[in-house]
């Protein structure tokens, strides 16, 4: 509940409290004054039922609304007919007051009028639904740019091409081979185990380009004519760049074994 909803009770009850206290201020001063004609409070009623409709449309809480202002018009007059009694020197019960508060002082009626608009002004903002904080949208997640991969265009020759992608973040090994294999990075030790492995990935899923997935690591192979070039990588490395850096790596291997890429 908002801090101005819990306010507003206190200040309605005090404002309450000073329009019975110049009414009674008034009405100590001045004789009676009659409400004329008697249906002026028939009209009172009718414009309670019009201003709960526009507040709060055809549901039931209208019929909340124009209760409470009904209430309040009828409560705070019941005081102001204690009050005018009290000031006029002629104890009144119950009924007697609250007649003489709604109908023997005109000015009385008309602060109690104002008073129930109130009321049920305030009762109107209870009843609706407490807005909802926005939510700050999500500021986007900034995309770090792609990690370059090497120009592998001016490697000396194929070994110095796989020391190159080797050391790219996110490339465990590289490989490739036409007669003898060649290996740089995890697989720089045994080129020859690493290319029997490669082989029998070829094997199992024939020449062409292979992307094999490896639990959190991935297998690119591209084997045609008995020429094969194969990267190990991680998930550092976005796919796409693997394939670029499996392209050039080829390229290399193609000018070295005299083949056309």
């Amino acid at each position: 509940m908002s801090l101005e909803r819990r306010q507003a009770w206190p200040a309605l009850a005090i404002m309450g409290v000073g329009i019975l206290t110049l009414a009674i201020t008034l009405k100590a001063a001045q004789a009676d004054m009659p409400v004329q004609p008697p249906w002026i409070m028939g009209a009172l009623a009718g414009l309670y039922l019009v201003l709960a409709m526009l507040a709060e449309g055809c549901r039931w809480q209208s019929l909340a609304v124009l209760a409470a202002m009904l209430a309040a018009h009828a409560f705070l007059a019941l005081l102001m007919g204690w009050g005018y009694a009290a000031v006029e020197g002629q104890p009144r019960s119950l009924v007697p007051a609250l007649q003489h508060g709604l109908w023997d002082y005109l000015p009385g009626t008309a602060l109690q009028f104002g008073f129930a608009c109130l009321v049920g002004i305030v009762l109107d903002v209870w009843l609706e639904p407490a807005p909802q904080a926005e939510e700050p949208e999500p500021e986007p997640k900034a995309v770090p740019p792609p990690t370059p991969g090497p120009d592998l265009s001016a490697a000396a020759d194929l070994q110095a091409a796989l020391e190159a992608v080797a050391g790219l973040a996110g490339v465990a090994g590289a490989l490739a081979a036409a007669e003898a294999p060649l290996a740089a990075g995890v697989w720089a030790r045994d080129p020859q185990a690493a290319w029997q492995r490669v082989q029998a990935m070829v094997k199992r899923s024939g020449a062409g380009l292979h992307t094999l997935p490896l639990d959190r690591a991935s297998l690119l192979i591209r084997s045609e004519e008995g020429h094969t070039a194969a990267l190990l990588v991680t998930d550092a490395l976005d796919q796409q760049q693997a394939h670029e850096v499996l392209r050039q790596l080829w390229a290399v291997g193609q000018r070295e074994w005299g083949g056309g890429e």
